[in-house]
């Protein structure tokens, strides 16, 4: 709630940077109503909308900097930007449309556009050099597989099958158009209107990057569109608030039917009674309404600082349980695509290491047990305490004392 607010805000005050109050206005309202985006999971606190907070401020502080060309606004831009890549390694939008935004407008004004860039840099450099301080801290090589190689040598655009890629990114577009569709003639429109202002450079490399970043990802999950919600918004605003200068009426007819005709699709998410039943209604992925359930029976058999193993396919029990993972790589394809990862979490459990407080067998461990060494380790070292929507929850046994020796 709070990073949607903070974007609502951003992309309000970028339109009125180019093109004023009414623009403003507009994006305000696009924003608000369609970027919860149900069938794009919109409304959860996915990494898209968390980096969009970021992001958005930047564009907005590189907006009015183009204005009165106040330097502290530029670097404030910086910090935001570096914080949106920071938040998601895809959500590289913010840096460049501004950095973009920078270079033309140096061209336009015929001025060397050095200094701007140093105070740009400086501020993106400050979240960058904080957060590379807390990797020595707790070791580079996982600082830097968390943040930078789980993706890049995981299933990417770089990496998997293109016919993969091709299928999910079809499979994406239904979701896409019923909640962020409209958006798009009326955004074509907003780009004329800004390229009469001489304000193009902004909005239009905005969402290009912000379109790159879903494609980076490779795996087009529907939620990888939030990313484009904020530049699409804007760029609509603008396009409405251009139609309105000339044919009002129309103006007002194409705004509400780009509201209503999405918020008519979500009628029946909105109007679900229980999460569980939005869930059923946005997500083909059972494991989203048993997550909760599970995890919050698993708090309740463990210690806040004792670790806990699910196996293998549904990491957010791990949210839910407010428990740590004891594995680099959480979720069944990572483990199935990794080199050496599916060994490395077999012997997190079997090996001569403290074994897990708890274990939740989500799916049968077969896949990554083939020989039965973690069957046979349940079975003796630890006890079943419970069921919950068909995962079962062990916890470990008492460690029995030491006997003394017989002479």
């Amino acid at each position: 709630m709070v990073a949607a607010s903070i974007a609502t805000v951003a992309v309000a005050a970028a339109a009125w940077a180019l093109a004023g109050r009414r623009a403003a206005v507009l994006a305000a309202a696009l924003f608000a109503v369609l970027s919860p985006a149900p069938h794009l999971e919109g409304f959860t606190a996915n990494g898209e909308l968390l980096a969009t907070a970021a992001t958005t401020s930047a564009v907005a502080l590189g907006a009015w900097w183009s204005v009165n060309h106040d330097q502290r606004l530029l670097l404030l831009a910086g910090i935001a930007a570096s914080t949106g890549v920071l938040t998601k390694q895809a959500a590289v939008d913010g840096l460049v449309a501004v950095g973009a935004l920078v270079l033309a407008d140096a061209w336009r004004r015929r001025r060397n556009p050095l200094r701007d860039l140093v105070v740009f840099a400086s501020g993106a450099a400050v979240p960058l050099a904080l957060a590379f301080l807390h990797g020595l801290a707790i070791g580079l090589d996982d600082w830097w597989f968390a943040v930078a190689s789980h993706r890049t040598q995981m299933d990417s655009l770089i990496n998997g099958l293109y016919d993969t890629h091709r299928a999910e990114f079809f499979q994406s577009l239904g979701p896409f158009r019923r909640d962020l569709g409209l958006l798009m003639p009326l955004a074509v429109v907003g780009l004329v209107a800004v390229a009469r202002r001489h304000r193009l450079t902004l909005p239009l490399v905005w969402l290009l990057t912000a379109t790159f970043g879903v494609a980076v990802g490779g795996v087009f999950h529907p939620h990888y569109w939030v990313q484009v919600a904020a530049p699409l918004a804007l760029l609509a605003a603008l396009g409405l608030d251009l139609v309105a200068t000339r044919w009002r009426a129309a103006a007002r007819v194409l705004g509400a039917v780009a509201l209503v005709v999405p918020l008519a699709y979500s009628i029946p998410v909105y109007t679900a009674r229980t999460a569980d039943r939005v869930s059923e209604l946005t997500s083909a992925d059972p494991r989203h309404v048993a997550a909760q359930e599970v995890g919050e029976a698993v708090a309740a058999i463990t210690e806040p600082d004792e670790r806990v193993a699910v196996l293998w396919t549904n990491a957010a029990i791990y949210w839910y349980a407010d428990r740590a993972s004891p594995f680099r790589h959480m979720w069944f394809a990572p483990l199935r695509d990794f080199e050496g990862a599916a060994e490395i979490a077999r012997a997190t459990i079997i090996g001569p290491g403290p074994p897990p407080a708890a274990i939740v067998v989500a799916t049968e461990p077969t896949a990554f047990d083939p020989d039965g060494q973690i069957a046979r380790l349940l079975a003796r070292r630890y006890r079943l305490v419970d069921v919950v929507a068909g995962n079962r929850i062990y916890r470990l046994r008492p460690a029995l004392p030491e006997q003394p020796s017989v002479p």
